[in-house]
């Protein structure tokens, strides 16, 4: 895991948090931990623009 310099700070909804939450509880990682795996993964799968344009509809 590597060292992380920036900081990044968002908002999101309720649904969403408890989500993450639920997720810290059951693998006992950060939240912050949480999102740059999520943000990692999407980004290196070979479906990232298709998943993008499907977000922008």
């Amino acid at each position: 895991m590597s060292k992380k310099h920036v900081y990044l700070s968002f908002r999101t909804t309720p649904k969403n948090q408890k989500n993450l939450n639920e997720i810290k509880s059951k693998y006992d990682l950060t939240i912050g931990e949480i999102i740059h795996r999520m943000i990692s993964t999407f980004a290196e799968s070979e479906d990232a623009k298709k998943t993008i344009d499907k977000l922008m509809k």
